[in-house]
Parts: structure tokens; C-alpha cells; sequence
């Protein structure tokens, strides 16, 4: 809770991966990748519920035994666990497709809890299991976007990597240039203000207030905040590469 807000995490964990078969429960430094999300939750100093979402069997038989080991402190984790109310929701297929919302699945996520397990909210955040790069030993994620979307009174957050505005279209076979390129900047110039960069949505943390996400079906909207990653937080799995780069990655980060 945040100043006496309520808070819902929700793990996103669907079937089928269009780049990778059964990319969300591989092992990344010895746990399944969508562990590694529900640690971040767990962990936070803020979060009421965690709300593992999937229509995938591997994930709800890891999630019922992951489960099992947090309520009953039997995990080698256990002593970081300040969130012990987790539970594993079936999602329905209609929202378990290549082309379902996300959205779907949080607002999903929302009636379960409040409906069958007698807990509202106002405030859900979703964390994407293909971003795991988050916690260090000594800091949450999570924790620094809850606290700054409540410091700026904003309605919804999502984190972001800068990027250089350097980038083209290719429109009919043609290309064209989103910037000026006969008068290129230099790398010192454009860090000088934030406003010179373009920010990547890299799906590493959403957060929104509950009213805003079921009136508008959307998990950004009204006062939008951009909470900055690091290069290295923002990196994300899709393909075998991807889990080499972000293991290695995550030994350097966590230091392993």
C-alpha cells in the first residue's frame, strides 16, 4: 500500500510465444523467466496482491508450486518476500491470442480480485516477463515507479531508455528521415535536455490508476509519467540471442 493506496501486480505470462516456444517458463540464470517478475513483486514494499496471469500448464504448475513456497517460507527466498498474497489466474483464451490486448488480461486480472477474492485496488501495475532485468540487492524497481508516479501525481507510468532521434521511415519503398539530417547534432549536444532524446517504451513496468484503466481500456493515459532505465534494464527476450545477452547482462547487474 501507498499512501493507503491498494496495490495489484500482475504477471503477464501467456502461451504459445510467436518468437520463442516456451519462452516465458526457460530457464534464465537457473529460474524460469517469469519467475524472475514475480520476485520483483514480492519483493516490493508496497503490493497487496500478485496475480500470476496465463493460460499456459507449465506456468500455472511453476506458479502453484512458487506459491506454495512463498506462503509456507520454504523457498530460498523467502526472507526478501514482503508480499505473500499471490495467487495463479487461468486466463480465458479470448485473451491469451497473438492479437489480444494486454489490457484485457489486467482488467481480467482486476474483477478476479476484487469479485472472488474480496480485494479493490487502486493502483495496477503490470510487469511483462520477457523485461527481468529490474531489482537489484538493495532496490526495487517497481518500488521507484510506485513512489514517483505518486510524487507526481500522475494517473499512469511507463519505463523508457533514451535514444538518440537519429531514425527513418521507409513509407512506399522510400525513405525518409524523422530528423535533419544535414544538420546532425552532436552525442554531447543532445545531453543537455531530456526533450533532444526519444524514449523507448521498453515494457519493463506500467502502471495505472484503476479507474483510468477500466474506463478507457488503455494503461497510459491522462497524466502520463516516464520513470528513466538504464541501458541495461531495458533490454528484453524474444529470441535464444537475446537470453545469452540478458543472462550476461544480469550476472554483470546483480553481480553474480
Amino acid at each position: 500500500m501507498i499512501n493507503g493506496k491498494k496495490v495489484l501486480s500482475i504477471i503477464t505470462a501467456r502461451a504459445n510465444s510467436q518468437t520463442l516456444k516456451g519462452k516465458n517458463y526457460k530457464k534464465l540464470l537457473g529460474s524460469p523467466l517469469f519467475s524472475w517478475s514475480v520476485m520483483s513483486s514480492i519483493r516490493s514494499k508496497y503490493v497487496d496482491l500478485v496475480v500470476i496471469s496465463s493460460n499456459c500448464e507449465h506456468v500455472k504448475e511453476i506458479s502453484l508450486q512458487l506459491i506454495d513456497e512463498i506462503k509456507n517460507e520454504s523457498g530460498p527466498c523467502c526472507d526478501l518476500v514482503k508480499c505473500k498474497n499471490v495467487e495463479f489466474l487461468q486466463r480465458p483464451e479470448e485473451y491469451a491470442t497473438a492479437t489480444s490486448k494486454n489490457e484485457d488480461s489486467l482488467i481480467h486480472a482486476y474483477h478476479y480480485a476484487k469479485d472472488h477474492l474480496g480485494i479493490d485496488v487502486d493502483i495496477i501495475a503490470n510487469l511483462q516477463p520477457t523485461s527481468p532485468i529490474r531489482d537489484t540487492k538493495d532496490n526495487i524497481l517497481l518500488d521507484d515507479c510506485l513512489e514517483q508516479m505518486e510524487n507526481e501525481k500522475a494517473d499512469s507510468l511507463f519505463t523508457g531508455s533514451a535514444h538518440t532521434p537519429f531514425y527513418f521511415r521507409i513509407v512506399d519503398g522510400e525513405v525518409i528521415a524523422e530528423w535533419d539530417y544535414r544538420n546532425r547534432p552532436m552525442r554531447q549536444e543532445l545531453e543537455n535536455s531530456d526533450s533532444n532524446w526519444l524514449w523507448h517504451d521498453d515494457g519493463n513496468v506500467y502502471v495505472v490508476s484503476t479507474p483510468l484503466l477500466l474506463s478507457s481500456q488503455c494503461r497510459l493515459g491522462g497524466k502520463i509519467s516516464l520513470y528513466k532505465l538504464t541501458h541495461a534494464q531495458s533490454l528484453q527476450i524474444d529470441t535464444e540471442l537475446d537470453f545469452e545477452i540478458v543472462e550476461k547482462t544480469m550476472k554483470k547487474f546483480l553481480k553474480l
